[in-house]
C-alpha cells in the first residue's frame, strides 16, 4: 500500500497527502495518532500550505525504501507499537519510560562506545523505545553505521558535528534505511546537504541558541537562511544556561511557525518537542 501511495504521490502530491491523512485518521486508535492526524487534517485545508511543497519535495528527492522504512519505524514502531508497550510497562512497574533516548558516541574508543549503545538500545526496545537521537560531533561517522545496521526496526536522528560527509557514508545511510542525518549550520553545510540530497537521504540542519541570540530564532532569520538547503527538518535547541522563560518564548514561536505553514520545512525545538511528545504518550510531564 505504501509503495502505491509513493507512486501516486509523484503524480499528485497534494491529493495523495490529503487522502493519506484522511485514511490514517479513519483507522487511528491511539491518542498520539488521533491528535497528530487531526492537526494535520485541519492544517492541510489551507491550500497555500508550504507543507504541500515539502511533501512534494520529499517524495521527489528521497529514496523510496528509506522513506517507507524510516516512516514505519517512527510512525508504527515508535508511536504505535512502542507507545503502547511504554504505557503498559509504566502502568505495571509504576515508573516513567521516555519515548526517545539520546546517546553520545564521542568516545576515543568508538567500538566500545558502539557496543555500549547497542546494549542500551536492546534494553530500550524491551520497554517500547524505538526512537533514538545519536550525537557524533567528532570522529568518523561510519562508526554509527554499526549501531544503525543492528537495529533495522528503530528510527534514528543522527546529529553530526564538523565532519564532512562522504559519498560512501551517504550511500550506506540510505542502505540502512532507518536514519535522518542532521548537520550543523556552518559554511560547509551546503556541500553536505547537496550530497545528501543527491543521494536521496532524509536530512536536517540544527543549531543551538542562547539568551544573547534567541532573537534570530524569534524573527525567523536563522530559519530563512536554511531554506535554500532544502532540509526536511530544522532542529534548534537552547543552551542549558538559557532561562526557562526564554526557552518558552522561543518554543511558542516554533509552534506558531508550524501552524502558519509558511515555510516548507518542519521546525522543531528538540528538547521541548520531545518532552511534549513524551507527555502525550505517557500522559504525564516530568
Amino acid at each position: 500500500m505504501l509503495q502505491k501511495i509513493f507512486r501516486d504521490g509523484k503524480r499528485s502530491p497534494r491529493r495523495t497527502v490529503r487522502n493519506l491523512v484522511d485514511l490514517g485518521l479513519n483507522v487511528s486508535k491511539g491518542r498520539f495518532q488521533t491528535r497528530f492526524l487531526t492537526y494535520a487534517q485541519e492544517m492541510l485545508q489551507n491550500q497555500e500550505s508550504a507543507y504541500y511543497e515539502l511533501a512534494a519535495d520529499v517524495i521527489a528527492h528521497t529514496d523510496e525504501r528509506l522513506l517507507i522504512n524510516f516512516g514505519m519505524n517512527l510512525g508504527y514502531n515508535g508511536c504505535t507499537k512502542g507507545a503502547s508497550l511504554i504505557r503498559k510497562t509504566e502502568k505495571e512497574q509504576g515508573v516513567h519510560i521516555p519515548w526517545s533516548l539520546s546517546m553520545n558516541m564521542d568516545s576515543r574508543m568508538p567500538e566500545q562506545e558502539a557496543d555500549a549503545c547497542q546494549k542500551q538500545i536492546c534494553r530500550g526496545k524491551e520497554q517500547g523505545i524505538y526512537v533514538y537521537l545519536m550525537t557524533l560531533t567528532q570522529g568518523n561517522p561510519a562508526e554509527l553505521l554499526k549501531v544503525l545496521n543492528r537495529n533495522p526496526d528503530c528510527a534514528f536522528l543522527v546529529f553530526l558535528g564538523e565532519q564532512e560527509i562522504s559519498e560512501t557514508f551517504a550511500k550506506e545511510i540510505v542502505e540502512c534505511g532507518n536514519a535522518m542525518v542532521s548537520v550543523p549550520t556552518r559554511p560547509d553545510s551546503a556541500q553536505n546537504c547537496r550530497l545528501m540530497r543527491n543521494n536521496g537521504l532524509l536530512y536536517a540542519v540544527h543549531a543551538g541558541y542562547g539568551e544573547e541570540d534567541a532573537d534570530r530564532m524569534l524573527d525567523d532569520s536563522w530559519l530563512k537562511k536554511q531554506l535554500f538547503l532544502h532540509p526536511q527538518c530544522a532542529f534548534i535547541c537552547a543552551d542549558w544556561e538559557c532561562r526557562r522563560e526564554i526557552r518558552q518564548k522561543v518554543y511558542d514561536h516554533v509552534v506558531d511557525v508550524r501552524m502558519r505553514q509558511k515555510y516548507p520545512v518542519l521546525l522543531m525545538e528538540v528538547r521541548e518537542d520531545l518532552q511534549m511528545i513524551d507527555h502525550i504518550i505517557s500522559e504525564k510531564r516530568i
